[in-house]
């Protein structure tokens, strides 16, 4: 059965597993004590798992509600449980993992930012499938452009000359052996960092997967990676990688192979840890996936992300502090408009609770406007949420300063992969949208 719960979902202990039907997540004592172990989790290298979920036990009922992450968990018993994005609660559950997973192609360092949809297979496969998919494929084209060697220097005692002959230990060791020599030479060697990472990998894959497709090309790999050890320190040979031009072909596999080494590898796991985790933060999603797609529909405008260089206070103690860094700066002719993508269902109707817009928001988009856009006549923000059955269409302008500096508030539709302008479509057009603005003050 392939359990699933949504953002901000709560998963209760019970009895059994079973989806209820309010869409929360009931498990039984054995999985849900194994995601507890996950509460356990010290390791600093990794986010806090505070952060994926919260802990309470209300009228005495063991309960774990899921934060803003979404992807997948899977206990030691083998039972998965996939987070999905809110919108999961409003649509049937294929089209929400579908979505999920055309999101995850789009996230910065993904593993699966090299994938397509088509091979993904997004509604048929679990989550860890997928990565697992997605790592072997790359592996495959890692074998057939060749597997890179390095010269390694070795010193041992060889029954025939080869480099350099170590006369002092071959006196003091090799006196009364003759026809051994103990020398240094270099071996052209298979055994190198990139090689025994991958062979950790596929270990970790040959144990996990479950896919018939997925096993039989991990058989295919292992023998041809039969040589290479597998790593036993992983953060040191991820350090001592060596990133030449010899190993390029190595590259797209790397972030599925640190994924699969450093969350799904039971010999990396502190503790009693009974659960492992492939989860990403939803706001950051979001934001890579709506930078990715708004070019294709804004044309001409270039879109770049995380900018940075402006701070909110501009002298103290002979420095900036507090940066400033917008989600998205849109440029086109000299036109600039800065944008930040949030992650919230909006209500359109809710006047009364400002729509569910913080304040903090607004003035975060107000100190934007004044240190970005300072040479411009018309300063244009925009507030950007994913469109729901509650924000279908822009909200009206807010004017900051009355025809000189504006905030936007447009949903972004992710089934049409389109953001949402309405009345307000010649904010990316050709023309200046000065008169345009102002007919709608």
């Amino acid at each position: 059965m392939r359990l699933w719960v949504s953002e901000y979902g709560c998963i209760y202990s019970g009895p059994t597993n079973s989806i209820l039907p309010d869409g929360n997540l009931q498990l039984d004592k054995d999985d849900f004590s194994a995601l507890l172990t996950l509460l356990e989790e010290v390791d600093e290298s990794a986010p806090a798992i505070q952060k994926f979920f919260s802990y309470s036990r209300p009228y005495g009922r063991e309960q774990l509600k899921v934060q803003n992450y979404v992807g997948v968990i899977q206990t030691r018993k083998g039972t998965h449980i996939e987070i999905l994005p809110k919108l999961a609660r409003h649509s049937d559950i294929s089209s929400a993992r579908a979505l999920l997973v055309r999101m995850l192609v789009e996230l910065q360092d993904s593993p699966f930012r090299t994938g397509t949809i088509s091979s993904l297979n997004a509604h048929k496969m679990p989550l860890f499938e997928l990565l697992m998919s997605q790592f072997l494929g790359h592996v495959m084209d890692i074998i057939h452009k060749g597997l890179v060697r390095t010269y390694v220097e070795c010193t041992d005692n060889l029954v025939y000359l080869r480099g350099k002959l170590e006369l002092a230990v071959q006196t003091r060791l090799n006196a009364a052996r003759a026809g051994v020599f103990h020398c240094t030479y270099d071996e052209y060697a298979i055994d190198r960092p990139i090689n025994r990472l991958v062979k950790g990998a596929l270990q970790v894959v040959s144990r996990l997967s479950q896919d018939e497709a997925n096993i039989q090309l991990c058989r295919e790999a292992l023998y041809v990676f039969d040589d290479v050890p597998a790593s036993r320190n992983v953060d040191q040979d991820f350090r001592n990688m060596r990133r030449d031009r010899l190993m390029q072909h190595y590259l797209p596999a790397l972030p599925s192979c640190w994924m699969i080494l450093k969350n799904m590898n039971p010999l990396t796991q502190s503790g009693e840890r009974k659960a492992i985790s492939m989860l990403f933060p939803m706001e950051r999603v979001f934001e890579d996936y709506v930078a990715a797609k708004l070019p294709w529909q804004l044309g001409g405008w270039r879109v770049r992300t995380q900018v940075a260089g402006k701070s909110l206070v501009q002298q103290h103690r002979s420095r900036q502090i507090f940066a400033l860094r917008p989600d998205l700066m849109l440029e086109n002719s000299g036109r600039r408009i800065v944008a930040d993508t949030k992650w919230k269902l909006l209500n359109q109707a809710d006047r009364a609770n400002k729509y569910g817009i913080t304040q903090a928001d607004i003035y975060q988009l107000f100190a934007y406007c004044k240190k970005y856009l300072p040479d411009q006549d018309l300063k244009i923000v925009i507030l950007i949420y994913p469109l729901s059955e509650r924000f279908d269409r822009p909200l009206e302008p807010f004017w900051y300063r009355e025809s000189e500096e504006v905030l936007y508030v447009l949903p972004y539709d992710l089934q049409k992969d389109e953001l949402v302008t309405g009345p307000y479509s010649q904010l990316f057009g050709d023309d200046a949208p000065e008169n345009q603005v102002n007919a709608h003050m």
